[in-house]
């Protein structure tokens, strides 16, 4: 089942981090950076079938982009829908009902987006019949009063991806993604020879998941001798990422790497570099979609991070919470994720042809 909440259409601008106006190697505007916490040991591996006929809830990250009119096969390229896809198996394996909710337009207006989400949360929580709720925030800070609220209702709250900074949330399940993003700057510096200008294109400045892949960048880059030219944010938006990358083949002359956080970036800017007959630049990713792991066989991007998916995990700890109470760390990390090049692409499924259209269709 499927729940739908409808909300309001807005552009999608790029929001402009702030950088020193002029130019700046990696180590100088890589200060400040919050790390994330240590790993957090649990186990993983206990599968608790349920008991009883438990009603868990999916609220995606995602709007009706991420979930309607597309196919099985086209779901493992849609990171939300592969999320729900893999939570609907692994709650059916386990016995409990699962449903699907996300708010009921395609918001690209970020506070706007969480402002449905929280709406859609209120909704949610008028129900009598909801045990627990798996959650892909929108914002750490913002939701954790409806959180809570769900909560005092005897409705247990877990999050993937994106932590809520209350502590009544059972637990986080994530990938520590400062230590992907430290591995996929390394691994470019490497490539790069230790001197290049780069760019970096991140997710939502809100989301944490966005930001300690951004950092970790950063950090990757330290101690060569790099130039970050500028960051942007495309809101997990190919083509939005399509976009910043044609202003910035056009103020800056010299570009030898782009970093983006997401494999649909990474593609919106693909598509930018070949329009500009740019094939000289390296174009890395993350989450290592299928179309990318092509892209990557062809050669149109450098690499990706491969990780697994959150959501069978969140399942298992939430019905082996609702079945005995059992209760988790503050964090649970999965393994950090692997990085994908064409080194190691054979040991990797490539079942995607690659078909990227100038309008970011694949």
């Amino acid at each position: 089942m499927v729940i739908c909440l409808s909300g309001l259409l807005g552009s999608c601008p790029a929001e402009k981090i702030e950088v020193p106006q002029t130019s700046a190697p990696a180590a100088q505007q890589s200060s400040n950076i919050d790390l994330p916490p240590a790993a957090t040991s649990a186990d993983l591996e206990t599968v608790v079938p349920a008991t009883q006929p438990w009603k868990i809830i999916f609220v995606s990250q995602d709007g009706p982009k991420g979930h309607e009119n597309i196919s099985d096969q086209d779901c493992p390229e849609i990171v939300w829908c592969h999320m729900w896809q893999t939570a609907q198996e692994t709650a059916q394996e386990l016995g409990v009902d699962t449903e699907l909710a996300y708010v009921g337009e395609d918001c690209s207006q970020e506070q706007e987006c969480i402002r449905q989400q929280i709406q859609l949360l209120n909704e949610l929580i008028m129900r009598d019949d909801i045990d627990g709720i798996v959650i892909g925030p929108r914002d750490s800070n913002q939701l954790v009063p409806v959180v809570e609220k769900a909560i005092a209702k005897n409705i247990a709250i877990m999050a993937v991806g994106t932590p809520i900074n209350s502590a009544q949330v059972l637990t986080l399940v994530t990938f520590n993604d400062f230590e992907g993003g430290k591995a996929m700057g390394q691994w470019v510096a490497e490539r790069l020879k230790g001197t290049g200008n780069v760019l970096i294109i991140e997710g939502p400045k809100y989301q944490k998941n966005a930001l300690d892949r951004r950092h970790g960048f950063v950090a990757g880059l330290q101690g060569q001798n790099i130039t970050i030219l500028d960051t942007e944010t495309a809101l997990w938006s190919c083509q939005t990422a399509q976009t910043i990358t044609e202003q910035w083949l056009t103020k800056f002359p010299k570009v030898d790497a782009i970093i983006a956080a997401s494999d649909h970036m990474a593609l919106g800017a693909a598509i930018a570099t070949q329009t500009a007959q740019r094939p000289d630049i390296l174009i890395t990713g993350y989450d290592a979609i299928p179309v990318a792991r092509a892209a990557i066989a062809h050669g149109t991007l450098a690499a990706t991070a491969m990780q697994l998916t959150t959501t069978p995990t969140a399942i298992q700890l939430m019905v082996r919470h609702l079945e005995n109470n059992e209760t988790f760390p503050e964090v649970v990390y999965l393994p950090t994720p692997q990085l994908l090049s064409q080194a190691n692409l054979s040991d990797h499924s490539v079942n995607s042809p690659l078909n990227i259209s100038p309008s970011c269709r694949f």
